[in-house]
């Protein structure tokens, strides 16, 4: 009783306890102590967000605690949930879900060190599923993932499954993750190269024939998967992932992109609201910037150019400014054949004081920057985008102070140079400046692909696609290219937060 009114230390004297009874169940497996490890939990996370709205800031070591509790939570609750039936089950798969969704969000907020990041999203009405969709949660724990699910009708039951890293004895799950990661990034990458038996046995993780059945055997045609990951795997590219036999039955579409539209939304309760307008490229406003190359030089010139240049300089990550883009101006000047109402800031026009000029004075629904990019994987301090003044960089936070309250649909930022190397920077930037949507790459991706993946995308991007078969769209377009079939290509690009386009 004494603890009343502290609600932080609350928290960690439920938490503790928690921790205990879940030790005591685990090693007695009784009913009774499962369900007092899941109230102290319960109680917990009450006092966690008690004291979160009490206080307009936590020390680094609560908030982390934060995180590391919610994935606990989680872990519990799903854990019950394999030998729970019928309602029980569900009410705890929801649970769980809650809490993963609350991780989520804690991780933006620790990440960007703003407690109030995760309330920037543009309200609206509560989004629904569509029959064409499926949501899937994928969240680590250690060397194994879990796999949580469900459809649009409320007649299809939360399916969960756990998928284990067989071949994780050798190496973490983590490990392995970074490992592919840097291997599939190559322009030289195959999967039946050195790295094929690690692709495969990821595919089948991720991928899992369990949650491919339920897929095809659906009675609605699931052309759709919003896959909301844990933040360990938000660097895993899905759309490069192989699938079964079942899916690609004459063996010539190996790649998950191939079957469905993929979108990454940061969890469903930022991204699960409509504003009920989609994008109208005949009517909404845009804003399209560019580092073009000036002077003008010939395509040959240019590319010259690029190959001696140094990525970044040991020390001074703005040195990739210098780089140039080779294929900007032609993206730009290909995207506004199709978006008719724009501004156009290209080269020595790209620099920030006219880009707060422009915001100042009008507001754009779609917002697209083609330039070099830098994503500090620590400090949102160190996040920015090249403008045409080397030593004057886009701030994620001057975004974020000049889009405030504009209600754009849609940031794109492509030809990153860099690659968007802070994975949670990426997810998080379309909840950071409050837009509905943001489209980006995961790493360093080449110039000409890029330009003409971004003109097929807004080509698409019309009332009978939504922004994620857009978006798939285009990486096929790519895919059927034959010089530029491998991932490193076309499967690094994530689109984050809203999905649809009504």
């Amino acid at each position: 009783k004494k603890l009343w009114g502290y609600p932080e230390l609350l928290f960690q004297w439920e938490w503790q306890l928690g921790k205990i009874l879940k030790a005591q169940w685990q090693k007695a497996r009784g009913q009774a102590e499962q369900q007092e490890a899941i109230r102290a939990y319960g109680r917990a996370a009450g006092h966690l967000e008690t004291a979160r709205k009490n206080y307009a800031g936590t020390t680094p070591t609560f908030s982390k605690d934060g995180e590391n509790f919610y994935l606990e939570r989680a872990e519990l609750l799903l854990e019950a949930a394999k030998s729970a039936r019928g309602e029980d089950k569900q009410n705890l798969l929801k649970t769980a879900i809650d809490s993963i969704e609350s991780r989520q969000e804690a991780g933006l907020r620790n990440y960007f060190q703003d407690e109030c990041v995760t309330e920037k999203s543009q309200g609206g009405e509560k989004r629904l599923l569509q029959n064409n969709e499926v949501l899937v949660y994928m969240v680590m724990f250690g060397n194994r993932v879990e796999l949580i699910w469900k459809f649009s009708s409320d007649n299809d039951p939360i399916q969960q499954e756990t998928s284990k890293c067989d071949s994780c004895k050798d190496q973490s799950l983590d490990e392995k993750i970074g490992n592919f990661r840097k291997e599939i990034a190559k322009e030289t990458w195959r999967s039946d190269g050195s790295s094929g038996k690690l692709y495969n046995n990821l595919s089948r993780l991720f991928i899992t024939e369990s949650f491919q059945e339920t897929l095809i055997n659906h009675r609605n045609k699931i052309d759709t998967v919003i896959i909301v990951p844990s933040n360990e795997l938000l660097r895993v590219p899905f759309a490069s992932l192989s699938v079964g036999k079942k899916l690609n039955f004459n063996g010539d579409k190996p790649y998950f992109i191939y079957h469905y539209a993929i979108s990454e939304p940061i969890n469903w309760k930022l991204s699960g609201t409509s504003l009920n307008n989609g994008i109208d490229l005949e009517q909404d406003p845009a804003l399209l910037a560019g580092l073009a190359i000036e002077p003008q030089m010939s395509e040959e010139a240019c590319l010259q150019q690029q190959s001696k240049s140094v990525e970044i300089v040991p020390g001074d990550s703005r040195s990739v400014c210098t780089k140039p883009l080779c294929y900007v101006g032609k993206e730009i000047e290909e995207i506004g054949k199709v978006i008719k109402n724009r501004t156009t800031l290209l080269g020595k026009n790209f620099t920030v004081g006219k880009v707060r000029n422009v915001f100042e004075n009008n507001n754009y629904s779609i917002v697209h920057f083609s330039t070099h990019g830098y994503f500090d994987q620590y400090s949102r301090n160190d996040s920015w985008l090249c403008t045409h003044n080397r030593d004057e960089t886009l701030t994620l936070d001057k975004l974020e102070e000049l889009l405030q309250g504009k209600k754009v649909k849609l940031l794109t930022l492509s030809a990153c140079e860099t690659a968007l190397g802070a994975e949670l920077g990426l997810a998080g930037i379309s909840v950071k400046v409050g837009t509905q949507s943001a489209l980006g790459s995961l790493w360093s991706v080449d110039d000409k692909s890029t330009s003409e993946l971004m003109r097929s995308f807004y080509n698409y991007l019309t009332g009978e696609n939504s922004m994620a078969r857009a978006l798939q769209k285009a990486q096929l377009d790519l895919l059927k290219r034959d010089n530029f079939k491998t991932p490193y290509y076309w499967a690094g690009f994530l689109l984050i937060g809203n999905w649809q386009n009504n």
